[in-house]
């Protein structure tokens, strides 16, 4: 069974690779909608690029969130250790 820890740097190294692949896709969406040849092939790939943007921006809230969590659980871990060795 995988510990906490190397389940948390799966789910980093995932999160990660979906940042970037949601990055590739939005640089290429955004240069196809800048080059559209009509108004209706740009409207919907703006649309596209925003929903991508969106998932990216909520990749990366997902990413300093599990990192606040981590560094919250790290101080938590060593205020438990301190207490246990006073008297």
């Amino acid at each position: 069974m995988p510990s906490q820890a190397n389940i948390a740097d799966q789910q980093a190294l995932a999160l990660s690779e979906l940042a970037q692949l949601g990055m590739e896709l939005a640089r290429d969406v955004a240069a196809r909608a800048k080059a559209a040849a009509t108004p209706r092939e740009a409207e919907g790939l703006v649309l596209a690029f925003e929903r991508i943007a969106r998932s990216v921006r909520l990749t990366f809230a997902l990413q300093n969130r599990l990192a606040r969590d981590a560094r919250g659980d790290r101080v938590d871990a060593a205020r438990s250790a301190r207490n246990r060795w006073r008297p």
